[in-house]
């Protein structure tokens, strides 16, 4: 598996707070450039690197100046402090956050538009211009090929819209209205085929692939046997695929959220119980 990004830099640093109060940095990379091909490589590395800045930190802390002495390894003044630290790493969390929600928001988009095409153009009665303007609204919409995975009923509508024709035959139209709705149709399968021509773009299927949409079966079936072990929720709030070290670090930090709310309830029950209360008059 190819290594996948990471935010790496050569001046990259582990804040540590000094017993004299000021904040110096462990360097993260004692060797720059990095150059790893693939993830397993990579993530060895990071293990070492985690392991070794851990051990430093500890030996800080005990009071051991070795390290911070050593300035291949410890930047001893990083000009920032405890508070500046703290906030950069909010900030960093409210960015990733956000990141997250305008993803899922562009993916309710897709599923809004793919609801209201199928409504403009239902067996009864259709609108196909109304139906065009959201194609071309799905066309301008910032997707990606997991989003598309995720939902492939998109991906199937807009490929069906291609030969679009409507029911005519139960409509009973007249000559000029048929005349009519058979060019709003054939605009219809155009704009549904510049669409289709943006997925093949968007999304990568294996070279083996017949054709784009056999590929892209393929993939969901992938997508769908790395969520086995997901519920319907946590499917529907990945940002990234599910086998991926950014969907592993995503669920770590659901965790401990979740902890950090447990015990925050806990406490406040807690702190309920311990402050007591008015107790209940006997009934007369």
């Amino acid at each position: 598996k190819p290594v996948e990004p990471r935010e790496d830099y050569i001046s990259q640093v582990l804040p540590v707070k000094l017993p004299s109060g000021i904040m110096g940095g462990l360097k993260l990379h004692t060797e720059w450039p990095l150059k790893f091909e693939f993830e397993y490589d990579r993530a060895l590395y990071d293990e070492s690197v985690a392991s070794r800045i851990l051990e430093e930190k500890q030996k800080i802390e005990a009071g051991n100046t070795s390290v911070t002495t050593n300035h291949q390894l410890f930047i001893p003044n990083i000009e920032m402090s405890a508070d500046d630290v703290t906030e950069i790493l909010y900030q960093k969390d409210i960015e990733a956050k956000k990141s997250r929600i305008d993803r899922l928001k562009i993916e309710s988009e897709l599923m809004c538009f793919d609801s209201k095409i199928k409504k403009c153009l239902g067996l009864d009665k259709a609108d196909p211009q109304q139906a065009i303007c959201y194609l071309e609204s799905i066309y301008n919409t910032n997707f990606d090929d997991l989003m598309l995975i995720k939902h492939p009923h998109v991906v199937e509508m807009v490929r069906r819209l291609r030969k679009y024709v409507g029911n005519t035959k139960e409509w009973n139209l007249s000559e000029k209205s048929l005349s009519e709705f058979s060019a709003h149709a054939e605009k219809v399968r155009a704009k549904a085929e510049q669409v289709y021509s943006k997925f093949k773009t968007v999304v990568k299927v294996p070279e083996s692939s017949t054709s784009f949409w056999e590929g892209f079966t393929d993939l969901v079936s992938q997508f769908r046997t790395d969520c086995k072990d997901l519920t319907e929720g946590q499917i529907y709030l990945l940002c990234s695929e599910p086998t991926s070290r950014k969907t592993f670090l995503n669920n770590l930090e659901e965790i401990e959220s979740e902890k950090e709310n447990s015990s925050g309830v806990a406490n406040s029950e807690h702190e309920v119980v311990k402050g007591g209360g008015e107790t209940p008059a006997a009934e007369s």
